[in-house]
């Protein structure tokens, strides 16, 4: 294997996070020792201009895809995406723009499963209530309803959704730990929407997800328009990461299961429904991975 340093020293020098491990082969550190905020903080010394300290966790992203070369240069694995975070510095150069990261599976659930699923949703519209945020500045950005109490549901689909979860990240270049899934019932009826945000925040119910999830379920062909998720790329403006005006378009199509990283903006455009009633509405499960 050749001597990693150069490639971490060339990382480190540029301003892209690494993580722990990269820290202790750059500086020759014993595997055995644990890094503290401080430790990070001098170990990167006048090189990393990029902060640690960051709003959606302070959270470390590996760099070691990038120290030996994959046997398949063209898997998905290979490739680095340093992940930004809007208003964070950048350095990668002016106008360099990161398109948004996907994991797309359609015809994720077997039939029945999609079918029993949309079934108990529809008949639950009384206990579906409106959904709130945890920024108070996205108050009245969003309407929507999830279910107050899912928890049977919960457990299935968390049981159902982990074994993506490891091909996706390794698609994004995320070696997070995993340390739990959050999941809701959520329902975008006629007129609903989701303006543009972010999954992760500085509260702390938000600032240790990693990975967005969804999975869309509702009647074939779809009884309604609308509904699509505009996904944003970032774009470096002036050494700051910025929302990009190009975007990806995603389709609500019956199931299909969608994962991406939580620090990138999206939004869920108005729903609009051909019948108006809650059985013919945007139904998802949805959550996120927390480190």
């Amino acid at each position: 294997m050749s001597d990693p340093l150069p490639a971490i020293e060339k990382a480190v020098r540029s301003g892209r996070l690494i993580s722990d491990a990269d820290l202790q082969i750059f500086w020759r550190l014993p595997p055995t020792k644990r890094l503290d905020e401080d430790d990070r903080t001098i170990a990167t010394g006048p090189y990393l201009a990029t902060p640690l300290r960051q709003a959606d966790g302070r959270r470390l992203w590996r760099l070691s895809r990038g120290i030996e070369t994959p046997a398949n240069p063209n898997s998905p694995t290979s490739r680095i995406i340093a992940l930004p975070l809007p208003g964070m510095r950048c350095l990668q150069g002016a106008h360099h723009q990161l398109t948004a990261p996907t994991y797309i599976k359609d015809d994720f659930a077997p039939a029945e499963i999609l079918a029993e699923t949309l079934a108990r949703l529809s008949q639950r519209e009384p206990d579906f209530v409106a959904a709130g945020t945890t920024d108070a500045g996205l108050a009245g950005l969003r309407q929507s309803r999830i279910l107050a109490d899912a928890a049977a549901l919960e457990d299935d689909w968390r049981a159902w959704i982990r074994p993506e979860i490891k091909w996706a990240m390794d698609q994004f270049g995320m070696h997070e730990r995993v340390s739990g899934l959050e999941v809701q019932m959520t329902v975008h009826g006629d007129g609903a929407f989701y303006r543009t945000h972010r999954d992760v925040s500085d509260s702390v119910e938000t600032d240790t997800r990693i990975v967005t999830f969804v999975y869309y379920l509702s009647r074939s062909p779809r009884p309604f328009s609308g509904g699509q998720l505009k996904l944003y790329d970032y774009r470096c403006v002036e050494g700051i990461w910025r929302q990009a005006e190009t975007f990806r378009l995603i389709e609500p199509e019956p199931n299909r299961l969608i994962l991406f990283p939580a620090c990138f903006l999206h939004e869920v455009l108005p729903v609009e429904s051909l019948s108006g009633a809650f059985a013919d509405s945007r139904f998802t499960v949805n959550g996120w991975v927390h480190r």
